[in-house]
């Protein structure tokens, strides 16, 4: 079941920005808004290492992450 409140949704809406063309797939593991697990599949990660991957959807939220978010599983791919 996936639960969207208000921090879900500004994280889905700035990876969206960020990635525009992202299949993305958030779901809030705890309906608790803190524990979350995202999938984001996107063309601006061919040719980058996971490393740098996960560096950019981490930039991506910026302090919504600090703030808001105590545990985030990250999982990118490119399409």
């Amino acid at each position: 079941m996936r639960i969207i409140d208000v921090s879900t949704q500004k994280i889905e809406e700035l990876l969206k920005k960020r990635f525009p063309d992202a299949k993305i797939d958030l779901v809030d593991q705890k309906g608790d808004g803190s524990h979350l697990s995202v999938c984001v599949i996107s063309k601006e990660f061919i040719s980058q290492s996971l490393v740098e991957q996960h560096k950019m959807v981490y930039q991506a939220l910026g302090d919504i992450f600090r703030d808001r978010v105590h545990a985030l599983n990250v999982i990118t791919r490119a399409p």
